[in-house]
């Protein structure tokens, strides 16, 4: 065996299995998946014709659950590893907040939309999404402050998409159970503990301060390397996430404005007017149910236990669950907005007519 056959023999298996393990290499094979899948998956483009499929909008939900979760195991990781986590959501941020606006502003007014609020609702609660069971929120554990300054710079993915999923919702029929449930699960979201008084806590902080352009995804925190506290040895391996594409909400709304305050009691008014609409409808049927048992088919219900119409059961149990999401919903906002919940004025025989404007 000649000298270079026996080097090649001795070095070879090892050296090459070595590089190709190797942590650095690993690293940058696992940024470049997340480029490939943040630049496509999450590009926008305000002039497509054709909306995404729930499908794909499913998809991007779980990307959202990915990219959050890698991220907040940043602390769990010592490897090279850490520093890509680090730069996960900074690469996700400037691009999900332009979908998400596009989306809701030209999504089909239906049901079908709980797809895109769940992708939302997934985005502004990172806090879901990490293996430390210690700061997971949950009804009764408060939001924990590492997750501040992710409120604080990504704000406008808050307040301007919920301003806009307000007069969204107040054009919908409430006195439908999907329609009504995605009232439900947006609010209960922000009425997480603390939740609602961070927002108010950077919107005071911006008026305060006179800040009208966009905090979301600050230049400085993706531009300057040594805000994510890297060593040297580990920055020159890293090409960082930059983007002069920052998001500028020049006509920037405030949450807890005079103004989206009015728009408030305006809902409210519609969901007390769709709790009385839901209420007849329970009413009716529970006539239908007693009509369709009347009679002989009374007595012959005691012996076909599941002759019951399936459809009308389920509608029933769904109408009969409205009031009281509504009533939930009216004392969230209430609560988060520090508005009567007892504003309902309006003429009895008007309100079928006020409910189409």
């Amino acid at each position: 065996m000649s000298a270079l056959t026996h080097h090649s023999a001795n070095k070879s298996p090892t050296s090459s299995q070595a590089i190709f393990e190797s942590p650095r290499i690993s690293s940058w094979r696992t940024e470049s998946v997340l480029h490939i899948f943040s630049d496509t998956w999450l590009r926008y483009d305000g002039n497509e014709r054709d909306l995404p499929g729930n499908e794909f909008i499913r998809v991007l939900r779980i990307l959202v659950k990915q990219l959050h979760a890698f991220s907040n195991s940043v602390d769990l990781d010592n490897t090279p590893m850490s520093a890509l986590r680090k730069i996960a959501q900074p690469m996700m941020n400037t691009k999900i907040y332009p979908l998400l606006r596009n989306l809701i502003s030209r999504w089909p007014l239906d049901s079908s939309f709980s797809v895109v609020l769940e992708l939302w609702l997934s985005y502004i609660q990172p806090w879901r999404y990490t293996f430390n069971r210690e700061i997971r929120s949950n009804e009764e554990i408060q939001i924990h402050q590492i997750y501040e300054s992710f409120i604080a710079e990504n704000l406008i993915a808050y307040t301007q998409i919920f301003n806009q999923l307000v007069l969204r919702l107040e054009r919908l029929d409430l006195a439908t159970y999907k329609n009504v449930l995605m009232l439900h699960r947006m609010l209960k979201v922000f009425n997480q503990p603390r939740l609602a008084d961070l927002i108010k806590n950077s919107e005071c902080f911006m008026s305060t301060n006179n800040i009208m352009s966009s905090i979301h995804d600050s230049p400085i925190r993706r531009k300057n390397p040594a805000y994510y506290n890297f060593n040297t040895s580990e920055t020159e391996y890293y090409s960082f996430y930059k983007s002069d594409n920052s998001i500028h909400e020049e006509n920037y709304s405030f949450m807890f404005s005079t103004e989206r305050i009015n728009e408030i009691e305006k809902l409210i008014k519609k969901m007390q007017l769709a709790k009385i609409i839901a209420n007849d409808q329970l009413i009716v049927l529970n006539k239908e149910i007693n009509e369709h048992y009347k009679g002989i088919m009374k007595y012959i219900r005691w012996f076909i236990p599941h002759d019951e119409d399936p459809i009308l059961e389920i509608k029933l149990s769904e109408t009969k669950r409205i009031p009281d999401i509504l009533d939930l919903a009216i004392q969230t906002l209430s609560n988060m907005f520090q508005v009567s919940k007892n504003i309902f004025i309006l003429n009895l025989p008007y309100y079928y007519f006020y409910l189409q404007f």
